[in-house]
């Protein structure tokens, strides 16, 4: 019995050396393009780390997992991505047949893999195709308005390279009346459809050559732009999820004072290398812009713009000598013309995000726009001085107060009036755990009950902790994101003295600001702290059996995720861990897709107009969930939800935090209603 196998250049073996031509031209255009492509971003300082290589390797095996967030999106592809590589592979197992002489397309090998599995991932890629481009012009989203014409021929060129592919494979199983045809299910249907256009032998040989011809065109002309094409992220983008931070995502890189000649982003080449491989891995897909509170609210933002904005900046600066200067030179002061805000990015996108990371987390190529607005703020703040007043306000605030909150004159010990034991705890320099309250927490009338409540359940569970009272700073985590490295890094070096000088190494919070800050920022610094969020803590006491909540809520609850204890900390399941008695409702916009409350990144301090504010936003969200209540873990996160909920809900919707509706739960004489 003859051995499944077919022979590789049927009725074509006069066109193959044309073919190793055609093949040569286009890796050679391939290779010249990515080239071109990638060899700006070495005007970027050195950043890339290879370190940790399986963990990266997972991430891009894993990498498609972002793109069923939206399932016909992420089916779509799946299969177009999967089809690719293992046509691709299809590929090199001919070329190690024929051209290495090592004969494994034979046999099982042959039946299952090289004819049934190709069919079926080539027919997928071409569904795949099918509804990419139903998406663009029958059915599509408001993320793809601005897709050009130029999308729409790359996807009707890769149709066309399968299609024809197909047809070359039918046209040789007619002709051939290949033995094994059927093991090729699709090539076979093909085949069947087009015979009766070419019944006669001679009709199907010449068929074949043409479409032979016109398929290896298609196929190396697609090789060949690849790297000119949005198709170069196929190579980029996996190349930019490898390469992606894998730890303090979203975290901004501190500044080595001694060494910077310019502070912050001023220019293009400025941004570091891998920031730069970003603006070549984005597709302008629109999930970032999609998800940004900042575009939802009809503001000067738009992640992917900015990111679009950028990468014409560095293509166009690419030939006209930005790149001449080496990333460890000193850099000369930028010229006005060389300057990105306000020329190429507008002055007041980028005191429009809210850092909150919703764009980072969406991207499935892991391009992170936060850290570079950040970088940008900086520049602005200081060397050119210019920022918006408020916050400018807020950080002289902390410079000479000690908080950013301006207009207050209430102490940070009012937050302990009526609360037992408070000496005590004073004065426990020997205490394990220090109870660190932050300023949004001890000086805002709402956000003292949050501190008090936590306080009282600490008390409860018998743990001994200790306060620092008024002698409390700020841990600086809004003059960082405002853009102000220089006061930052001296607010770190004053606590990390003062926490070394009190042997303070562990720490427990209600504000995820200052958590994230301590366990990510500080940590850039030499800080290494055991820091702890409230609604860990509790969970721990929970489980250990230190305390126990009776009871379950009357009201309907939701939960709304803090974007510093979410997506920048992976904190979602302690919360809800917490919340398991209670009648929980999920908004649709939960977890890494929460919608911010809108105070991060400085947003706190500037006034909006009610039809811009990112909090009213969230809060038609949970009247939508039908929650009589919302519960958070923020103190930001409440004082922006609790105006909203007065503003926009009439006082419908209760805003309360975790730790005071655990204090009711246990039964505490003084709780907080629910």
């Amino acid at each position: 019995m003859d051995i499944p196998t077919r022979e590789v250049y049927w009725n074509v073996h006069a066109y193959v050396l044309l073919m190793y031509a055609m093949a040569a031209v286009s890796v050679g255009a391939f290779l010249y393009g990515f080239y071109r492509k990638i060899s700006p971003i070495k005007i970027g300082a050195h950043d890339i780390s290879l370190d940790r290589w399986p963990e990266r390797l997972r991430g891009v095996y894993l990498w498609e997992k972002r793109f069923f967030r939206q399932k016909t999106a992420g089916f779509m592809h799946f299969v177009m991505l999967w089809g690719a590589v293992l046509l691709f592979l299809g590929t090199v197992v001919v070329f190690i047949h024929e051209d290495l002489r090592i004969r494994i397309m034979a046999g099982s090998f042959y039946l299952v893999f090289q004819s049934l599995i190709l069919d079926i991932a080539g027919f997928l890629a071409i569904v795949g195709m099918i509804v990419a481009l139903a998406r663009r012009h029958l059915f599509r989203p408001a993320r793809l308005a601005n897709g050009t014409a130029a999308d729409s021929l790359l996807l009707v060129l890769l149709l066309a390279l399968l299609v024809t592919g197909f047809l070359v494979q039918g046209v040789r199983i007619v002709a051939t009346r290949d033995l094994w045809g059927a093991w090729s299910p699709v090539g076979l249907a093909f085949g069947v459809g087009i015979s009766p256009l070419i019944a006669d032998p001679g009709a199907q040989l010449l068929a074949h050559k043409s479409l032979w011809l016109l398929h290896a065109a298609l196929a190396f002309a697609t090789i060949g732009i690849i790297p000119y094409t949005k198709l170069g992220h196929l190579i980029v983008a996996p190349v930019n999820v490898f390469l992606r931070p894998l730890d303090g995502t979203g975290i901004p890189r501190p500044i080595d004072f001694e060494k910077e000649g310019v502070l912050g982003v001023a220019t293009i080449s400025d941004f570091t290398a891998k920031q730069l491989l970003d603006l070549e891995a984005c597709t302008a897909c629109g999930r970032c812009e999609e998800r940004c509170p900042a575009a939802r609210t009809n503001k000067p933002l738009s992640p992917r713009q900015l990111i679009l904005d950028l990468r014409s900046e560095l293509r166009a600066r690419r030939a006209t000598g930005v790149g001449s200067q080496k990333p460890d030179q000193e850099k000369a002061e930028p010229a006005p013309a060389d300057l990105l805000v306000p020329r190429a990015i507008a002055d007041e996108a980028i005191w429009s995000c809210t850092t909150c990371l919703a764009c980072q987390k969406e991207c499935p190529a892991h391009i992170e726009p936060v850290p570079k607005i950040i970088g940008l703020r900086r520049y602005q703040v200081m060397e050119v001085g210019e920022f918006p007043a408020k916050l400018e306000e807020a950080s002289n605030s902390l410079e000479k107060r000690g908080h950013p909150f301006t207009g207050i004159s209430v102490s940070r010990a009012a937050w302990m009036e009526g609360l037992d034991d408070v000496d005590a705890h004073l004065n426990a320099k020997e205490a394990g755990t220090l109870f660190w309250v932050g300023c949004s927490a001890a000086l805002n009338e709402r956000t003292m009950k949050i501190a008090a409540a936590f306080y009282r359940v600490l008390t409860a569970a018998g743990i001994e902790f200790r306060i620092l009272g008024t002698k409390e700073p700020c841990c600086g985590d809004p003059v960082r994101r405002i853009g102000n490295e220089y006061q930052y890094a001296s607010i770190v070096q004053q606590n990390l003295d003062t926490f070394k000088s009190q042997n303070i190494t562990s720490i427990v919070t209600t504000c995820p600001h200052c958590f994230s800050a301590f366990k990510n920022d500080y940590a850039q610094f030499g800080g290494n702290l055991n820091v702890t969020h409230h609604s860990q803590f509790i969970l721990d006491l929970m489980r250990s059996g230190k305390i126990s909540l009776a009871g379950t809520a009357d009201k309907k609850l939701t939960y709304h995720d803090p974007c510093y204890l979410g997506r920048y900390n992976d904190v979602y399941e302690p919360p809800r861990a917490v919340l398991a008695g209670a009648r929980l409702v999920e908004m649709p916009s939960s977890r890494s897709s929460s919608t911010c409350c809108g105070g991060g990144g400085g947003r706190f301090w500037i006034d909006e107009q009610p039809q811009s504010r990112v909090s009213y936003l969230r809060m038609q969200e949970i009247i939508d969930s039908r929650a009589e209540a919302v519960v958070t873990a923020c103190p930001f996160c409440m004082l922006m939800l609790d105006e909203a909920a007065k503003s926009k809900a009439k006082g419908q919707v209760e805003v309360i935090d975790l730790a005071e509706w655990v204090l009711q739960r246990i039964g505490t004489s003084d709780a907080v209603p629910v």
